[in-house]
């Protein structure tokens, strides 16, 4: 039977990689033979290409090889998939529409935003937008194409094996930096959890200069139970650590989203109120969402009750 080929046009930061899965499992509940390929940028290829339900990752250098009108045309002419069933370029950006008409997708699902790219929608249904989750909101796309029952489906990320970092239950991942200070776990707020979990190892996760340089102070004070790993891992490498420590506490909602897709326990910090949309759903994932009184004492509290009740 000739593959229906799906293709998801996504760049963007790891989490939204990762939040596009429950479209990926929808796609392949609903579509016979369904092949689904995630056209997305270098950094992102590990959080695409291991998700469940993912056929092929194919990178479309934007920035780069494919920035110009010409790159982009080159990037067409050797795109490896042909008679392309439906095209999702998420988030209704401009390019990633263009592409999708450039790739002759037969369906092109994106949220319309009043401008002149909204003519190159095309779809068999209308698509409304709801307020809901980014995860939701990805999966309900299909609805251009389909009357079926969509689910919320639970992201899944199934690494492959990777025995680089060993850790177990008696560790807790920290990842306190985000792309926006006002959003991260102040500096203080992570000593105190480090003194309050003395009998733990604290292994402390992200990437990026600030994440760097609150790693550098926190050496200097030479905390025995604290583990420094800022830009030591790929997001591979990162999603096996999940797997087998005690839980997380994260401002990083992609970090968060990892942690869900491998079935971490989760506390999640957000000292912001418009991210809604990215914060895990408690209903599908062992979390909490901590987005106010993220005082030590509290965050503490809030993770080990999380754990008492998942182990």
């Amino acid at each position: 039977m000739k593959k229906k080929i799906f293709v998801i046009i996504a760049n963007a930061y790891m989490g939204d990689i990762l939040l596009l899965n429950s479209l990926v499992q929808n796609i392949k509940n609903l579509f016979e033979n369904a092949f689904v390929v995630i056209l997305t940028d270098k950094k992102n290829e590990d959080a695409a290409r291991w998700q469940k339900g993912v056929d092929d990752v194919v990178i479309w250098d934007r920035g780069g090889e494919h920035k110009s009108l010409g790159g982009t045309i080159r990037f067409v002419l050797n795109f490896p998939y042909k008679d392309i069933f439906a095209a999702f370029p998420l988030y209704s950006s401009d390019r990633m529409i263009l592409l999708s008409v450039m790739l002759r997708a037969r369906y092109i699902l994106f949220y319309k935003k009043g401008n002149i790219f909204d003519i190159f929608q095309k779809t068999k249904y209308r698509i409304i937008q709801e307020d809901v989750s980014v995860q939701e909101a990805d999966a309900l796309l299909l609805r251009g194409i389909t009357k079926k029952p969509l689910q919320n489906f639970p992201i899944k990320y199934i690494t492959p094996v990777n025995e680089k970092f060993k850790f177990n239950k008696d560790s807790i991942a920290i990842c306190a930096v985000t792309s926006k200070e006002e959003k991260d776990i102040p500096l203080e707020t992570v000593e105190s959890l480090i003194k309050t979990f003395h009998s733990k190892q604290i292994i402390f996760v992200g990437c990026g200069k600030k994440a760097e340089n609150m790693g550098r102070e926190i050496d200097l004070k030479n905390y025995p139970n604290f583990i420094n790993l800022i830009n030591k891992t790929s997001v591979t490498e990162l999603a096996d650590i999940l797997k087998n420590v005690s839980g997380l506490i994260s401002a990083d909602t992609g970090t968060m989203h990892l942690a869900c897709a491998v079935g971490c326990p989760v506390v999640g910090i957000f000292y912001k109120n418009n991210t809604r949309g990215y914060k895990p759903d408690m209903k599908l994932y062992k979390a909490v969402i901590i987005d106010q009184n993220q005082s030590p004492s509290n965050i503490a509290q809030q993770f080990s009750d999380l754990l008492a009740n998942t182990y």
